[in-house]
């Protein structure tokens, strides 16, 4: 990808990031929660793994703890800084999932993300591109006024390309949005 695309894909998705947090922050009833992530991947074939960061940004099923929303991850064997034609990980998707406290101040999250995603690693002549399945597991603190960090351990799954899916271990920082309906940290 060159420079300039890239640079208009950073654009185009810190204005789709800001234009969903702002909306989650407006939205009165009803509840939501936007955040970011930083994981780091493992790819089964030659031991390979990179570091990706993402946004993510979830909407509520009326007063449950059932979300759904979208995430999307950038990243390479490299860093996320370090993206290029031949070294990138990039995947997007629809996520489902629930949330809750396990005391009054951890949490615990399941996700199931599907999505596309394209890759590339051309050390290893490793290269995939279509639909990835990404089940996780986490759990976290509350920070307080809405904000919560998680630990979250997952698997990425790429059906046409097996030796470019493994195991996924991130850290999330999560803002859920206050209602009249529930509580901040709720």
């Amino acid at each position: 990808m060159r420079r300039s695309n890239r640079l208009l894909v950073v654009i185009c998705l810190l204005a789709f990031a800001i234009g969903s947090i702002a909306k989650a922050e407006s939205e009165g009833e009803g509840q939501s929660k936007w955040g970011f992530d930083l994981e780091a991947y493992n790819i089964h074939q030659g031991g390979y793994g990179g570091l990706a960061g993402g946004f993510r940004s979830l909407n509520y099923f009326g007063h449950s703890r059932i979300n759904w929303g979208y995430q999307v991850f950038v990243g390479s064997s490299q860093g996320i800084l370090s993206v290029s034609n031949t070294d990138h990980l990039y995947t997007g998707g629809l996520s489902l999932g629930t949330d809750g406290l396990i005391t009054k101040n951890t949490t615990y999250e399941l996700n199931f993300v599907t999505g596309y995603g394209d890759g590339n690693v051309s050390a290893q002549s490793l290269s995939v591109r279509g639909m990835f399945i990404s089940p996780e597991v986490g759990a976290g603190f509350l920070l307080g006024y809405g904000w919560r960090t998680t630990l979250n351990i997952g698997y990425l799954y790429f059906p046409q390309g097996p030796g470019f899916s493994g195991l996924t271990i991130g850290i999330r920082i999560d803002r859920k949005t206050l209602t009249t309906a529930t509580g901040l940290d709720r």
